[in-house]
């Protein structure tokens, strides 16, 4: 924009008038014929500007930017113009590349620091300057990334804005086409911006171009940032549709696609806090429409596989971009599911695998409720748990209800031989029947069964309810 400005590559300053610019075009057509370069006034080549290139095709370009009146208010914004004599001064040392006086000459006409009729070109003339100032040694028309040039460039937005949002703008206008309402302020501001992006892009981040603009000017960060968020905003909404998508075709892969979610969009959703802060609205709109996201990509892959135990930092995560109420309600009733999955999904035996849910057991616990001395008779709850172990576990608890097994049928069978062989009589009894409970008994010392469900945490839970494995009135 400043490399190549049509009022640049025509020598003259933006309120020249039809004459001077159809004179200097007259020149150049001339000399490009012929293949001479022609030197003209306002090239300032003294600062980081690159050559300029008058061949035939961008004469062309040159003219027809400024064709309109509207164009060539907008391009005036980005050079010079003379609306007094102190202009007059100050533009010819600047073209004499005496630019330090030139600055000092504007900084006193604007020094009340309020913008006038009489002052206006200067608030536009010193701007454009410390503009050129700023720009990359690179001569690629890219601002130079240091504080010396942040500096000059907030300056320059500032003094830019002031004349922007003033109605002095239609001074300005009238000052070049004659007309005072040849451009719209809102045309003005979207040209202004477009091309200011394109100055700092490549040498600034998002982030510093948003901060450079919200200390130079609040309304005009507030018209720039609209631009600046437009694409992480876009870049989110498409994100969270993507996921969406690919969530309904395939519920069982909610883990994965919620995980891609938040690591694409991590950074979109950074560059959208650091220009909005978290108190604006649309910051707290998409945040809040990523995490509700996030949380459905897990709950509807658990109602699928019966699984999300892997999942609990994406709902955490869920929870800390969230806004409303009911969102962060939504996450800590996910948090919790999961937490308690994640309790119940380990072994309580060996507390280390994962439970083996395609192998279930179930057992059954009672809560008295009321009793009846009159008619005998208790009331009471059931319950049938399922619960789980894990495939290590289940292996060694059959193989210990096995051993069980064969020892009490062992003593079971001693019991038998003594009665047998005593004929039943009171003797056989006297050592048969302790012998099945000695069997019985130590069965039980064998089996793991029974104190591996008293270590599941329903179990305990519904202990601490007052449930037990006794059948009331048996």
């Amino acid at each position: 924009m400043l490399n190549s400005n049509p009022y640049r590559f025509l020598g003259v300053i933006s309120n020249s008038g039809i004459k001077n610019i159809q004179k200097n075009l007259s020149k150049i057509k001339a000399y490009s014929k012929i293949g001479k370069h022609l030197s003209l006034p306002y090239e300032l080549s003294f600062f980081n500007l690159q050559d300029i290139d008058r061949s035939e095709s961008l004469i062309n370009e040159a003219e027809n930017k400024i064709l309109l009146d509207s164009n060539k208010v907008k391009h005036s914004l980005f050079w010079f113009n003379e609306a007094n004599p102190i202009d007059k001064i100050a533009l010819e040392n600047l073209n004499n590349g005496n630019f330090e006086k030139s600055e000092t000459i504007w900084r006193k006409v604007i020094k009340e620091n309020i913008i006038s009729e009489s002052n206006f070109s200067a608030y536009n003339n010193l701007s454009t300057l410390l503009l050129l100032r700023s720009l990359s040694d690179k001569k690629n028309d890219k601002f130079e990334n240091s504080n010396t040039s942040i500096l000059r460039i907030k300056e320059a937005l500032k003094l830019k804005s002031e004349l922007i949002f003033s109605d002095h703008l239609y001074d300005l206008s009238k000052l070049i086409t004659g007309n005072e309402i040849a451009i719209k302020k809102e045309n003005v501001l979207e040209f202004f911006n477009e091309n200011i992006s394109q100055l700092f892009n490549e040498n600034f981040s998002s982030i510093e171009i948003s901060t450079i603009i919200k200390d130079s000017n609040n309304e005009l960060s507030n018209s720039f940032n609209f631009s600046l968020i437009s694409e992480p905003l876009e870049s989110l909404n498409e994100l969270i549709n993507d996921a969406n998508i690919r969530l309904n075709d395939d519920h069982s892969k909610g883990l994965e696609i919620g995980k891609d979610l938040i690591k694409n969009s991590v950074s979109s959703l950074k560059l959208l806090k650091n220009i909005l802060d978290t108190d604006d609205l649309k910051y707290q709109t998409i945040s809040d429409k990523l995490a509700n996201q996030i949380i459905q990509c897990g709950i509807l892959c658990f109602n699928k596989t019966n699984d999300d135990q892997d999942y609990i930092s994406s709902y955490k995560y869920a929870k800390s971009i969230s806004f409303k109420d009911s969102t962060k309600e939504r996450a800590n009733t996910t948090i919790k599911h999961c937490e308690d999955e994640t309790r119940l999904g380990t072994c309580c035996v060996c507390n280390t695998n994962k439970v083996d849910r395609s192998n279930p057991s179930k057992t059954v616990m009672y809560k008295e409720t009321g009793s009846s001395w009159l008619s005998n008779t208790v009331s009471y709850n059931t319950m049938t748990l399922t619960i789980y172990f894990c495939k290590n576990c289940n292996s060694k608890m059959e193989d210990s209800e096995k051993t069980a097994g064969y020892i009490s049928w062992g003593f079971a069978a001693i019991a038998v031989i003594i009665m047998l062989l005593n004929g039943l009589g009171w003797f056989s009894l006297i050592l048969g029947f302790p012998a099945l409970g000695i069997g019985s008994f130590i069965g039980d010392l064998f089996s793991s069964e029974s104190s591996s469900i008293n270590k599941q945490p329903l179990v305990k839970e519904h202990f601490k309810l007052g449930y037990s494995f006794n059948q009331p009135g048996k």
